[in-house]
């Protein structure tokens, strides 16, 4: 017996509302619509930045703890990896959850959780970074780690709620193309430049100044993200009332 599309794969737009014309949108009407959003262009710019911290850290995490804590490889190997792999992936699902619940109440909160959530993480890089010893800061980076894993699935919902039907693949593949950019090209590259620039003065110190930049890339963020919280229900509302689909 055949299960009808209803049952096992509903048709596109089903769920949202919306009635799906079945046509391919232009990549010019696609960048027109959304960057006429203000939601999508702090989105745009709140993801890369907040993806920042991460990759950040997981390139230059493990040289900070040689050069600074003398932690030999195979102790960053059970400790730095492991803390990095079980915070990051619970925060995942953490910010899933707890976005969705509080997105019942108020759909801003999308964007607002991970303002919250990188926001408090900052105590916690900082005392990663500056921490007197190894014990001490893998203790923080658990919760840096985890705060700012909470921020990507919501952001990622908020770039639904505000990217009409046959827009949204193009829509991820824009910020996704500013992440790859920005948090997985230029942010690390500036974290060496920075080392390279301080070393000569500061020696094996340079690489925890240079380190900052995850402090200022989740202030950056964090402001995008509100931003984008406060529009989310304007433009949301505004495709749904221009039947976009």
């Amino acid at each position: 017996m055949s299960v009808g599309p209803s049952r096992r794969n509903p048709t596109r737009g089903a769920i949202d509302g919306q009635v799906d014309s079945g046509d391919a949108v232009p990549f010019g009407e696609v960048a027109r619509v959304l960057a006429g959003k203000p939601t999508f262009r702090h989105l745009a710019l709140a993801l890369p930045l907040f993806v920042c911290a991460a990759y950040v850290l997981n390139i230059w995490g493990p040289a900070f703890l040689i050069r600074v804590h003398g932690l030999s490889k195979a102790e960053i190997g059970a400790s730095f990896g492991l803390i990095v792999g079980v915070a990051g992936g619970v925060g995942s699902i953490a910010g899933g959850l707890l976005s969705d619940r509080l997105g019942r109440r108020d759909r801003r909160w999308y964007p607002w959780l991970p303002m919250v959530a990188t926001l408090a993480a900052i105590p916690f890089q900082l005392g990663f970074l500056l921490a007197p010893d190894a014990k001490l800061a893998l203790v923080c980076l658990g919760p840096a780690v985890f705060l700012n894993a909470t921020a990507i699935a919501p952001l990622w919902t908020a770039n639904q709620a505000v990217s009409p039907l046959r827009m949204r693949a193009t829509s991820y593949s824009i910020i996704h193309l500013g992440i790859s950019v920005i948090s997985g090209g230029l942010a690390p590259l500036a974290v060496g430049a920075l080392n390279d620039g301080l070393a000569p003065a500061l020696g094996d110190q340079a690489i925890r100044t240079s380190l900052f930049l995850i402090l200022a890339t989740n202030l950056w963020g964090a402001f995008h993200a509100g931003m984008a919280g406060q529009r989310l229900p304007r433009d949301t509302t505004t495709f749904e009332r221009e039947g976009h689909a």
